[in-house]
């Protein structure tokens, strides 16, 4: 154990919890999930960090992925009872920006959300904004991301409330994502909303056309108008930080032109019709909960990454050089598409490719400001009106949900995962592993001390007493 970890240039002692002087444990160490997002950040961020003009929160996003389930960020060990065997565990980072540790982060959301979702049917809305304000946004991000939430979301609630259209109030779930799927700055609002609402009466009402939450264009001139309106209030109220070598005249002037202009508002497709169920909404609306712009599915190789063996398969191969999904070296090329309107779904048959420099640039900027909300609440989603939400599933519980044996999940296992277990229990003896010490950080020395010494981390597998 000493030869295993001096490496890392500090000690732990074992604490005594079992009488296993007569054993000698195999010590192994637990690697994290491969992710080649990661290995991308921490092979290629050291180098370009000086040239890349980004947030203090992006970096700070950068240097955790670099260190996440490393030595750097300390551990624990984790022994077994019986002393067959010690496991390492380093520490994860916890940056919601880290794709390891969003997995995890927007698993527990999923799984607390859920149970909260009415038996009703909901809408897929999308407020997307005019990338005419895009140079506003570098300076003021919380203050814009603010208005577009509430321009969005007012706007919904307001003709929903109007008789003519429901005349209730409705529950809605709101997400800002900042990205087009080539990563480019692109701030909309992602919305779930109950086709249905309580009315003042306190009696249940749905939609009247199961097809139509509410006409786009009336929603779209409300949207424009709210946000107009709150931009001019900001500019008049100097409460916008004004880029460089720009005017607040010239942005009252581009605000002036913009209202005039169609913005985009869509209203996704019904199931029956092929759009999505309101647990793949969630879904969607869970990946702008925790982590970034893009999965590591969507990464292509690089030659890099291919040995010689296999870079000579693929160019002796029928395939073309131009329809090789292989980035060329110092590049990074992933997958990209546009939306169908017939499926309402994703068909990524595009790829990206962009020099390093660039393709971090691209990613990082997508890092909100430390203690940012990108997920909110309104209406009877809100905890403040959780006895009218409770009073809507006493009014609902006629209406028959059909169960689902699928785990509401993201990419990533659980934490009651088979494969999460197997990591925790002692594969010769079935028992669970207890925690017998903490590694201080290779870095800083600092012993973080979580989790507790003693800290059964699953319970033990039946049968096994």
């Amino acid at each position: 154990m000493q030869s295993f970890v001096s490496g890392m240039n500090s000690s732990y002692q074992v604490t005594p919890f079992f009488d296993t002087e007569a054993l000698v444990p195999l010590v192994e160490e637990v690697a994290p999930s491969a992710n080649r997002l990661i290995d991308l950040v921490s092979m290629h961020y050291p180098t370009f960090e000086p040239t890349l003009s980004l947030p203090a929160e992006a970096h700070q996003a950068a240097r955790m992925m670099t260190m996440c389930h490393t030595s750097a960020l300390g551990g624990h060990v984790e022994r077994c009872p019986n002393g067959h065997i010690e496991r390492l565990f380093y520490n994860s980072c916890g940056n919601r920006f880290c794709p390891r540790c969003a997995a995890r982060i927007r698993q527990r959301w999923l799984l607390a959300r859920e149970p909260k979702l009415l038996p009703v049917r909901h809408y897929h809305a999308i407020f997307t904004l005019s990338h005419t304000f895009n140079g506003l946004w570098n300076y003021n991000f919380k203050v814009m991301g603010d208005l577009l939430f509430h321009s969005g979301v007012d706007a919904l609630k307001a003709l929903l409330a109007d008789p003519r259209w429901l005349g209730a109030e409705v529950g809605i779930t709101v997400t800002l994502e900042t990205w087009d799927d080539q990563m480019n700055f692109h701030p909309h609002l992602h919305c779930l909303v109950t086709g249905g609402g309580l009315t003042p009466e306190g009696n249940w009402k749905d939609v009247e056309n199961p097809k139509c939450l509410v006409a786009v264009k009336p929603l779209m001139y409300e949207f424009r108008k709210r946000f107009c309106a709150g931009l001019e209030q900001l500019l008049k109220d100097n409460q916008l930080i004004i880029p460089v070598n720009s005017k607040k005249s010239q942005w009252r002037a581009r605000l002036r032109k913009t209202n005039r202009k169609n913005w985009a508002v869509f209203i996704a497709k019904q199931p029956e019709e092929g759009g999505p169920t309101p647990k793949e909404i969630l879904r969607y609306l869970s990946k702008n909960v925790a982590g970034g712009p893009l999965s590591d599915d969507r990464l292509l190789p690089s030659t890099a990454e291919l040995s010689s063996t296999q870079l000579a398969y693929l160019k002796s191969s029928p395939l073309s050089e131009t329809r090789l999904e292989v980035a060329p070296e110092g590049m990074v090329s992933f997958k990209w598409g546009n939306y169908n309107p017939d499926t309402g779904k994703r068909e990524r048959t595009e790829i990206e490719t962009l020099p390093v420099a660039e393709f971090m640039k691209r990613y990082l900027q997508h890092v909100l400001p430390s203690g940012y909300q990108s997920v909110r609440h309104f209406g009877l989603y809100t905890s403040a009106k959780k006895s009218e939400h409770d009073c809507c599933v006493e009014l609902l519980s006629d209406r028959i949900v059909e169960a689902s044996n699928e785990k509401v999940t993201s990419d990533g296992p659980l934490v009651d995962s088979e494969s999460w277990i197997a990591d925790h229990t002692c594969p010769i003896c079935g028992k669970p592993l207890v925690v017998t010490a903490h590694i201080p950080s290779s870095l800083t020395g600092n012993v973080i001390e979580r989790p507790p010494l003693g800290r059964v981390m699953v319970d033990y597998p039946p049968g096994t007493g």
